[in-house]
């Protein structure tokens, strides 16, 4: 089939506009919704749009869709119909996107040329970064994602972080496959959870430090000689230059100040400032403050929860009964995406939420999908300190990456089956 725009092959076109989604998705939120936006129109505009859509059998996908659909029942018990409305907007890529990428043609080739490109975008972007801080702003290297990152792109670290951990994974499915050189894989590894470290979001780091050891454990004994003091020379340097010019110990030594009585916790936020000490009052801290605020909420909406839109509007009235002046000023929301779920729609829909998170995974594992397996376990982990679809590239990693990587699986097995 001939795309009419264009003038090429249709898949050829889908392959160019989901470039599109994942390239414009690290540069910035505007240019990367107008990606989705032309993604959706162009996957209207074919005459088999209902023979495709009807031919939907991907099981994943209705979890995506029942997630969406909650969000709009939701509505019924939503006061704040503003709220609940700009949230169930939000969530629209969960019923959008899922459908496209799983009746969609794409061949497994394409599908691996899209990863390929976009790990090498990837890296020589990382380089770029780099290069800023160092060349262009000065200044030490762990300052990166505030100084560089966040104000050429308005992109928040962590969430930066989870195309950085997408391709680290999908090096390490290169390097089992055989699809790369082991020495070249290998240092891309290394360079990938470098710059992990650099972004430093500590759960991704965590995450990728895990995984990483994993795999190289398992299969760097079977280098030899000169690749493998190579690699273990680098890995030393690697380690050494995190050390001293990153502050990844100094966040994990935070960790250790914490105030565990929430008692305690909360009197020490009640006087608020402005110039706020991180190395004082960990964020760790305010994050179990509002855990505590939630959880209360949740206590006295236990069966369906405030509704789509009220959950802020709930969680800020509890900052105020308790003199929480942080979260009065800026209006958190839950960080954490499992309480926020059933803070939302309480216990039904908390235990779907959970029940859809182990389905992909239970999916991973019966597949022995690499790819998707570290990926939900990365995003699974992060989801226990923020709440990641209150931010675009939260809802399209989740919706898109996790799509594409279930879709490469699969897409492998049938190519398999064909020959």
């Amino acid at each position: 089939m001939i795309a009419k725009f264009f003038n090429i092959p249709r898949e050829l076109a889908y392959l160019c506009l989901l470039i599109f989604v994942l390239f414009s998705a690290t540069i910035g939120y505007q240019i990367n919704s107008i990606s989705i936006i032309l993604l959706l129109a162009f996957y209207l505009i074919d005459k088999n749009l209902f023979l495709k859509v009807k031919s939907l059998s991907n099981k994943v996908v209705y979890f995506y869709l029942i997630y969406f659909v909650i969000h709009l029942l939701g509505l019924l018990r939503t006061e704040n119909m503003s709220e609940g409305s700009s949230e169930v907007t939000v969530k629209l890529a969960f019923l959008i996107i899922p459908i496209i990428i799983a009746t969609e043609k794409l061949s497994n080739r394409y599908l691996y040329y899209l990863f390929v490109t976009f790990k090498y975008w990837l890296l020589a972007y990382a380089l770029f970064l780099i290069y800023h801080k160092l060349l262009v702003i000065g200044g030490p290297l762990f300052t990166l994602p505030v100084i560089s990152l966040y104000r050429l792109t308005g992109i928040h670290h962590a969430y930066f972080t989870l195309f950085y951990m997408f391709s680290l994974f999908f090096v390490f499915h290169q390097i089992k496959t055989k699809q790369i050189s082991s020495l070249l894989g290998y240092f891309q590894v290394i360079f990938l959870f470098f710059f992990i470290s650099i972004l430093g979001a500590r759960i991704m780091f965590g995450v990728a430090l895990v995984i990483t050891i994993i795999f190289l454990s398992k299969n760097i004994i079977q280098l030899k000689g000169l690749k493998k003091l190579s690699l273990f020379l680098a890995i030393i340097l690697v380690i050494f230059f995190i050390y001293k010019k990153t502050d990844v110990s100094e966040k994990f030594n935070r960790l250790s100040k914490i105030e565990w009585n929430i008692d305690k916790n909360i009197y020490n936020h009640q006087v608020f400032s402005f110039d706020y000490n991180e190395s004082t009052s960990n964020t760790f801290e305010i994050r179990l403050i509002k855990w505590y605020c939630a959880s209360q909420i949740i206590k006295d909406n236990l069966f369906l929860g405030v509704g789509t839109g009220d959950y802020g509007d709930m969680l800020l009235s509890k900052y105020y009964e308790i003199d929480f002046k942080k979260g009065m000023v800026y209006g958190y929301n839950t960080h954490n995406q499992y309480i926020e779920e059933f803070l939302k729609f309480g216990i039904f829909g908390g235990l779907f939420f959970i029940c859809f998170i182990l389905y992909i995974l239970y999916q991973a594992i019966k597949t022995s999908n690499y790819i998707l397996l570290c990926s939900i376990i990365t995003v699974s982990a992060f989801m226990l300190v923020e709440s990641i679809f209150e931010r675009q590239h939260g809802v399209v990693f989740f919706t898109l990456f996790l799509s594409l990587a279930y879709l490469y699986d699969q897409s492998k097995k049938t190519l398999k089956e064909n020959h």
